[in-house]
């Protein structure tokens, strides 16, 4: 299966901790939520409960807790739920897409060109430099 389909119970499981984790780190009680999201409690309950795949819903509850779509999403096949909350204040998956698709926009096809291992390599050094920020032992 597709490492995003949420119906396999570990995507589930995964993706219900991670929404959990968000609510958690912006320290709000299920029934804050509910009401943001103008959803009755127990229909609250079972999406966080549950995990399924709903984008609509899932684009609603990170709107309401100020965190990252993106980064709940990509918690799925990550397996970590709480990669979601530690992308919640810098919204790095987010970030990381917007500028995605401004290459997609003036590269087109040129992309394409692109190797695997040029690929690793630049993206290698970017989170080698994010991490030396990120630790405080670099000017990156």
């Amino acid at each position: 299966m597709h490492p995003l389909e949420s119906d396999t119970g570990r995507g589930r499981r995964v993706l219900s901790e991670a929404i959990r984790a968000v609510r958690k780190r912006r320290r709000l009680k299920v029934g804050d939520v509910a009401q943001r999201m103008d959803l009755a409690r127990r229909s609250y309950e079972y999406f966080e409960a549950e995990g399924s795949l709903d984008l609509t819903r899932l684009q609603r509850f990170a709107e309401v807790t100020r965190s990252d779509a993106y980064a709940i999403l990509l918690s799925i096949p990550l397996g970590s739920p709480q990669f979601a909350a530690r992308c919640a204040d810098n919204k790095m998956m987010t970030t990381f897409l917007t500028l995605a698709r401004e290459f997609d926009l003036r590269l087109g096809d040129d992309i394409a060109r692109l190797g695997t291992e040029s690929i690793t390599r630049a993206f290698a050094t970017a989170f080698r430099d994010l991490e030396s920020l990120a630790r405080g032992d670099g000017k990156a």
